[in-house]
């Protein structure tokens, strides 16, 4: 049924996977346009599937109780826009972006963006489902990623060198 995404069976893989054939296929890496947009398309398909279907930290997959608000196209888009963006690292807990790195000198476009500041982690964050915060003590990121895993999002450097 997958061509793309077939090995892929939470939302995180997918994600993983979706953020490294968007670099991998893009023109400025020496793809086609045809294969990215082949790559879109079965990334939305597959999305609409798999949205809810996520893994841990202790590699235990998990339907979550809520169905997320985050549509693919505003995945995609997001990916994008922090792909252009130097000297930043991105890492993936669950349905959040986490972004650190040199993120000051593009903060404002970080915002425009729609990520939020996270002062007491010191980090930038995106995510499309709404939340409340706990009353109680906020968690580390060392909690959100044995609660959530954490994948590293690798970024076009290529852009950073020009």
């Amino acid at each position: 049924m997958w061509k793309w995404f077939k090995n892929c069976k939470t939302a995180e893989e997918g994600k993983q996977l979706y953020h490294e054939y968007a670099h991998k296929f893009h023109p400025d890496n020496g793809g086609t346009g045809d294969e990215l947009k082949e790559i879109n398309v079965e990334f939305k398909q597959w999305w609409a599937y798999y949205k809810d279907i996520h893994t841990n930290a202790d590699g235990e997959t998990y339907h979550s109780a809520e169905s997320t608000t985050e549509t693919a196209e505003e995945f995609m888009d997001i990916i994008q826009n922090l792909s252009g963006l130097q000297g930043i690292d991105v890492e993936l807990c669950g349905s959040w972006l986490w972004i650190s790195g040199n993120t000051y000198p593009v903060k404002d476009q970080l915002s425009a963006f729609g990520c939020k500041w996270s002062k007491g982690k010191k980090k930038w964050y995106w995510t499309m489902d709404q939340f409340t915060k706990a009353r109680y003590k906020t968690p580390s990121m060392k909690d959100i990623r044995r609660m959530y895993g954490s994948e590293r999002v690798q970024l076009n450097r290529r852009a950073m060198l020009a």
